[in-house]
């Protein structure tokens, strides 16, 4: 890394979780041109669970960088998985209402609101199942998205498999006196 670097919030090295892509190492900071547009300076990110997926983020796209947050820490996970019960179930009944208040929840990234609406609809596809029927579309996209999120993260941190996550946060929540949803 050079002196010019240093100016940059992010450093190589450091692990994100950015946007729909999961877990990032940000390999390199580098100054590239890509299709024949002006060089810029990018932040070089390697999906961790997805190796071969290598992302370039303009270090001056405020919006973008805003969506590189950091990786939380096994003490903050716990502290997720805590406040993640403050929220009621509010099923929105307007299928389209109600995804553009989830997506909306996935953009912020507030992992806690992010577990209330895998919780959310965990339920009602539970619920949707007994009658027979599935989740709308719409709703099985977000649920997927935020699984991916949560799932990606959690692993990441507490070094376990993404299919043992879920299990871990049911199991937290129960020695926490919350009953499993």
């Amino acid at each position: 890394m050079n002196a010019r670097t240093e100016q940059y919030p992010h450093k190589t090295g450091e692990y994100v979780s950015y946007k729909n892509n999961g877990i990032c190492k940000i390999v390199d900071i580098v100054t590239k041109e890509f299709a024949g547009m002006d060089p810029k300076t990018y932040y070089e990110m390697q999906a961790v669970f997805d190796q071969g997926n290598v992302l370039y983020i303009p270090v001056d796209a405020d919006d973008l960088v805003q969506e590189m947050r950091h990786v939380l820490s096994a003490e903050e996970i716990g502290d997720v998985i805590a406040k993640s019960e403050q929220y009621q179930d509010l099923w929105i009944d307007d299928g389209k209402a109600r995804a553009v208040q989830y997506e909306e929840i996935l953009e912020e990234g507030d992992r806690s609101r992010i577990l209330w609406v895998i919780k959310t609809l965990s339920i009602h596809r539970k619920q949707a199942e007994e009658k027979k029927k599935k989740l709308y579309a719409a709703d099985a996209k977000i649920l997927a998205s935020a699984e991916k999120i949560i799932k990606e993260e959690f692993a990441f941190v507490l070094g376990i498999d993404r299919e043992q996550v879920i299990p871990y946060i049911i199991d937290q929540l129960q020695d926490m006196g919350y009953a499993a949803g």
